[in-house]
């Protein structure tokens, strides 16, 4: 079994870049000599730190920082994609409802373009739809309120026109 790694090996074995290796090298994080201009990387320190970091996501990545709680309470604050060759938009669709702020549709296909611009107008209405839906609350009226509202109802204004006839509403 080996003793050292290089930085191509290091990187290969942890799934990360080389030059996150040689930064993890230069903080110290990966015990490792430098020859040269070339790092040789422990191995036991290579498998610990890939034991012990293996299991945890990036935590500076948006999408992960987030929880669900926050992703909801905060909607700005979703992740966001870009959609390139977007086609029909499917996947896009997958991608929105599984949190991500889709902020651009890109297609060169001009039957899909309008398909996209469909599918933007119909959920801004629906958008605006959703909004204008409000509850109304309705107050219980008496009886005696209910009366005074009718004879206002019932009462004729009389109207003038810019000449100053009457006309009767």
């Amino acid at each position: 079994m080996r003793t050292h790694h290089t930085i191509k090996e290091a990187a290969d074995r942890l799934h990360i870049s080389e030059q996150r290796v040689r930064t993890l090298c230069r903080e110290g994080t990966l015990e490792a000599e430098k020859i040269g201009a070339t790092w040789l990387i422990s191995a036991d320190s290579l498998n610990h730190y890939g034991l012990t970091r293996a299991h945890q996501v990036a935590e500076d990545h948006p999408l992960y920082a987030l929880s669900d709680a926050e992703t909801v309470a905060h909607p700005s604050r979703k992740p966001i994609a870009l959609s390139f060759f977007s086609g029909a938009m499917g996947l896009d669709l997958g991608i929105e409802q599984a949190g991500f702020d889709i902020r651009l549709a890109c297609e060169v296909d001009k039957y899909c373009r309008q398909t996209i611009a469909l599918k933007a107008d119909l959920r801004r209405r629906r958008e605006a739809a959703e909004r204008a839906v409000r509850p109304i609350v309705v107050a219980p009226v008496t009886a005696e309120e209910q009366r005074e509202q009718d004879e206002a109802n019932d009462r004729v204004e009389e109207h003038h026109d810019p000449v100053g006839r009457v006309i009767a509403a």
